[in-house]
């Protein structure tokens, strides 16, 4: 008898890792790494493959699987403290010279100690107020536009509003000025107090003790009577309000016509003409640009020659010399408009500060 075949001649050849078959255990045929595309490459930026970890998770370990218990505990760090309501701001009212309101326009309101070399330095008033409110550092204003009117003649016909947080001020009457500047200070509580037990005073005047800043404030029509305003005020009556564009052109001859005077009837009309009650659109000035503002402001005088004969012949000298000027310079004649109006402007800080 021949040998006897051997058990692999008889079965075959042996089954392979991964075959399948008889013999070895086959080994689990593994899957690509999920965020591996085809030859190892990496899958698109922002483009993850289904079921694996996105570009934004690569180095990270996944966050465990959400129970009742974390989940609560999850809400509660991640719970903000509801958002409080806003505090109603109360509009106040400010008085000043009207020749301060360019400066106004461009720095905002700053506080009495600022103002110092103007109105003189803070005195036994200032000197008993609390705090951060002491010797000057404060900005005052009134509730009640009636009251602030009242005082015109003593602080100027500029005026100018401005909201305030109530909590964040202190107020009092205003008639209790006259008594002792300490029992004022002792007296005086946030607004926010005198709110709570319902109609403010007359005169309750609001004091902050930062400075406010442009943005936040509204500058009005000045005050001012005709007696202020002079030979301008019929053509001040007649445009201010219903011509605008023509108002702005004339307000920048009557700077110039002023010649840095600021207390002159000239400066006071051009306040008068630069801000009304409402706030102008911000088109405005660029359509005047457009338009040529000495053509605009030529017209101007001629529409009111019948009106103020005087003072028309008066500007229309300023005008041509501002023309002459503005060759001498290389500049259209708008724009030497604009430029010696700037020039005049330039000297108001060193004038009233």
């Amino acid at each position: 008898m021949g040998r006897r075949a051997s058990a692999s001649a008889v079965a075959g050849p042996r089954a392979g890792p991964g075959s399948g078959g008889r013999g070895r255990r086959p080994l689990r045929r593994t899957a690509r790494r999920p965020h591996r595309g085809r030859r190892g490459r990496r899958p698109a930026r922002g483009h993850p493959e289904p079921g694996g970890r996105g570009w934004w998770q690569r180095g990270r370990r996944a966050p465990p699987e959400p129970t009742p218990t974390t989940l609560g505990r999850r809400a509660q760090v991640r719970s903000r403290p509801p958002r409080r309501s806003p505090v109603a701001r109360v509009t106040v009212h400010h008085l000043t010279l009207p020749k301060r309101l360019p400066l106004i326009e461009e720095d905002g309101l700053r506080t009495r100690a600022d103002l110092s070399g103007m109105y003189g330095p803070p005195g036994a008033f200032d000197a008993a107020a609390p705090g951060i409110f002491a010797h000057g550092k404060r900005v005052s204003a009134w509730v009640s536009l009636a009251h602030a009117r009242s005082r015109i003649d003593e602080l100027g016909g500029g005026r100018v509003s401005y909201s305030v947080d109530p909590a964040r001020t202190l107020a009092n009457r205003a008639s209790l000025r006259d008594g002792d500047p300490a029992a004022y200070w002792e007296s005086a509580r946030p607004l926010a107090a005198w709110q709570a037990e319902g109609e403010l005073p007359e005169d309750l005047e609001v004091h902050q003790n930062v400075p406010v800043r442009a943005k936040r404030i509204q500058i009005h029509a000045p005050i001012v009577t005709d007696e202020m305003l002079g030979e301008y005020a019929e053509v001040v009556k007649e445009i201010a309000d219903e011509d605008r564009l023509s108002a702005k052109a004339l307000m920048h001859l009557a700077v110039i016509a002023s010649h840095g005077d600021f207390d002159s009837t000239d400066f006071t009309a051009a306040c008068a003409l630069a801000w009304r009650d409402e706030p102008d659109p911000d088109r405005l000035i660029r359509e005047l640009v457009e338009m040529d503002p000495d053509k605009v402001v030529s017209a101007v005088l001629a529409e009111h020659t019948a009106t103020a004969p005087e003072l028309t012949a008066r500007l229309r000298e300023v005008l041509e010399e501002t023309r002459r000027w503005a060759d001498d310079q290389g500049l259209e004649h708008g724009q030497g408009l604009f430029a010696r109006t700037a020039a005049v402007l330039d000297q108001l800080p060193d004038h009233v500060a």
